[in-house]
């Protein structure tokens, strides 16, 4: 499997976590303070900015790991190991989400 091939199942994890995370709630809130302050959007782009706000804040954070790795190792880019780091820490980020979806199926 190539690097961007598993950079793309970060994306995909990261982005059931944010539609289906059990934090949502205060994604939507925070996407809702955001949005309202410039206009008032409809509910479906506070819910689309709310499930891409969770996706973005789990890509950042499952990002750490990968990153504390490649500057312990000294490495200038990103190799497999960090890439299969940083899915591992978005599919743990994402285990509450991921629950729930066994539990729709």
């Amino acid at each position: 499997m190539e690097r961007n091939h598993v950079f793309g199942l970060v994306a995909i994890v990261a982005l059931l976590n944010g539609v289906l995370n059990p934090f949502v709630l205060w994604f939507f809130t925070q996407a809702a303070t955001v949005l309202l302050a410039w206009a008032a959007p409809p509910i479906s782009l506070i819910i689309y900015f709310a499930y891409l706000l969770g996706a973005t804040f789990t890509l950042t954070l499952a990002g750490i790991p990968a990153a504390v790795y490649e500057r312990i190792t000294g490495r200038e880019d990103s190799d497999m190991v960090s890439v299969i780091i940083w899915l591992s820490a978005t599919v743990l980020l994402s285990l509450p989400a991921l629950r729930g979806l066994a539990g729709l199926l």
